[in-house]
């Protein structure tokens, strides 16, 4: 049955509740998994967020992209909820692994108007790959039409 729930929690103890969650079933997913998620790199990692965009974006088509509404038509663990579940570990997992991995200038639990955040430059995208190849900032006025890959 599904009904409101009361208001007492706030929703950043929900957001932590859920990290927490999502960290435990990250855990026995490892488990049976392993890295499965990127053994195809970057472009396979990608790819995979991609299909679980793809899947809530056809179930909530069909409700006139309300999410919300989406939900609540099918409220067990087997309908949306699930991909919106997935996509939510595997973005973790994406920025857990690029943090481990290369050292990218960014601390996200910075507020915005923290010293750290107010003295990067406005532009800069901490994680494009560089000329050289390697990750670091690039400014957004190298671009055209902000894309990298316009000639």
């Amino acid at each position: 049955m599904v009904g409101k729930k009361s208001k007492e929690v706030s929703i950043l103890e929900e957001v932590e509740e859920l990290g927490c969650w999502d960290a435990e079933a990250l855990s026995h997913a490892q488990e049976s998994y392993g890295d499965s998620w990127k053994k195809r790199g970057g472009v396979g990692a990608f790819m995979m967020l991609a299909r679980k965009w793809d899947r809530i974006e056809n179930q909530t088509k069909k409700h006139n992209y309300d999410i919300f509404e989406a939900i609540l038509s099918n409220p067990s663990n087997e309908g949306i909820i699930d991909d919106i579940w997935d996509l939510r570990r595997y973005l973790f997992l994406v920025e857990a692994e690029i943090r481990r991995e290369f050292v990218c200038g960014f601390t996200p639990e910075a507020p915005q108007d923290a010293p750290e955040a107010s003295q990067q430059s406005p532009g800069v995208t901490p994680l494009q790959p560089t000329v050289e190849g390697n990750y670091g900032s690039v400014a957004e006025e190298d671009f055209p039409n902000n894309n990298p890959y316009a000639e």
